[in-house]
């Protein structure tokens, strides 16, 4: 069964009185940049109202990509009572996602009509949170398994709006998701009916899908799709890749914001191959919509997922995710490889962390078991395994 939790909802006021609305809906896959902004009548300065949500509905902000604030009383001639300014998230999990951001807002806000001074309070309160609420997890105490791989880790708690990254991470640039796209995959699988349950059976054609010398045995067998998801057998999920279609795959990727969302026609491994690219932000992004139950996804789809995405459990806190990992050069499977953990943390009586960690190594012993192991260190030393 999914945890239930819920989300928070900002207070509101009266006349004169701060009364914001900060809206949890989202379209879909543009993380917390991408909720929809709405203007509501506030009756005060826009600085004033600035430092009142900040003071009385900072568990609303964090949860929120956006709040809407009304500057009435402005002394220029263009802006009256009904000028509007909308505010860009308070923070993001970088920083040259924040300077850029702050960067727009204060050129948009320094317009003719909107005062000097609630852009200076806004830009000032949002570095502020931004500081806050993103913690730097340092590499220092790591370096003696982690100086031969370059790391990139994010951690995002929807409960608080807390992010942890990891030193020198990379969030932005893309790479191939590998086998973390199992995921999405097995959740469009199951909303599209190509596999109606996590029972959904195919019977293994070794003409058609001959074993590869890495494969292990236990993917050179007929399965159902929970096994397929935990074991990671490859045929299996291509075979779902030529039935749902690279199409229904674009659509529903671009949909969700699952990065480049590419997926070519006629393709089985574009996930494996270089094609469909993604970010650390982007899959942190995605698990949350997910998990949030923001991508419309059906609860048995979710609780599906739930089932065969569990990898252990620290009390009442559940670790669920997946790993991914391919050569950097596919005709050279003894050099260099890259990889990921991805997945979330369900717990009880809180909403969930999502993470995502990508790691590039020497070669794949180097990586293997590095993947889950440093990602779950990373979750305990930050504190995100704790029961609350």
């Amino acid at each position: 069964m999914r945890p239930r939790y819920a989300k928070p909802r900002p207070d509101g006021g009266g006349e004169n009185h701060l009364a914001t609305q900060v809206c949890n809906r989202r379209r879909p896959g543009t993380g917390r940049s991408g909720r929809h902004r709405h203007h509501h009548d506030l009756g005060c300065q826009c600085h004033e109202v600035l430092l009142a949500t900040l003071a009385d509905n900072r568990s609303g902000l964090l949860r929120s990509a956006d709040i809407a604030i009304r500057a009435s009383g402005s002394s220029s001639a263009h802006a009256g009572p009904d000028a509007f300014v909308c505010a860009p998230p308070p923070f993001r999990s970088t920083f040259n996602h924040w300077t850029t951001t702050m960067t727009a807002l204060l050129s948009s806000l320094l317009r003719p009509g909107i005062p000097s001074l609630a852009a200076a309070t806004l830009v000032l309160a949002s570095a502020s949170y931004a500081a806050a609420d993103t913690h730097q997890i340092e590499l220092a105490p790591y370096s003696a398994e982690t100086d031969h791989l370059t790391l990139s880790f994010l951690a995002r708690d929807l409960e608080t709006g807390e992010e942890y990254v990891l030193e020198g991470s990379d969030l932005d640039t893309r790479h191939t998701p590998f086998s973390t796209f199992k995921i999405p995959n097995l959740v469009i699988a199951l909303e599209t009916g190509v596999a109606p349950s996590l029972d959904a059976w195919r019977e293994w054609d070794a003409a058609k899908r001959p074993a590869a010398s890495h494969w292990p045995d236990v993917w050179q067998e007929s399965q159902d799709l929970g096994t397929a998801f935990a074991r990671s057998s490859v045929w299996y999920f291509q075979d779902l890749a030529l039935e749902i279609g690279g199409a229904t795959y674009r659509q529903q990727l671009s949909d969700w914001g699952y990065g480049n969302a590419e997926a070519p026609d006629g393709s089985d491994d574009f996930w494996l191959t270089g094609e469909l690219l993604i970010s650390v932000n982007e899959q942190v992004d995605f698990l949350e919509a997910l998990v949030s139950g923001d991508l419309g996804v059906a609860k048995a789809s979710l609780d599906a997922l739930d089932s065969t995405s569990e990898e252990g459990s620290f009390g009442s806190v559940t670790l669920h995710g997946k790993t991914g990992s391919g050569p950097d050069n596919p005709e050279d499977t003894s050099g260099s490889f890259s990889g990921w953990y991805a997945g979330y943390l369900s717990r009880e009586d809180a909403a969930p962390v999502v993470f995502a960690l990508h790691v590039a190594g020497p070669s794949f012993s180097s990586i293997r078991d590095f993947r889950k192991d440093f990602a779950t260190r990373l979750l305990q030393d930050a504190g995100l395994t704790n029961d609350i």
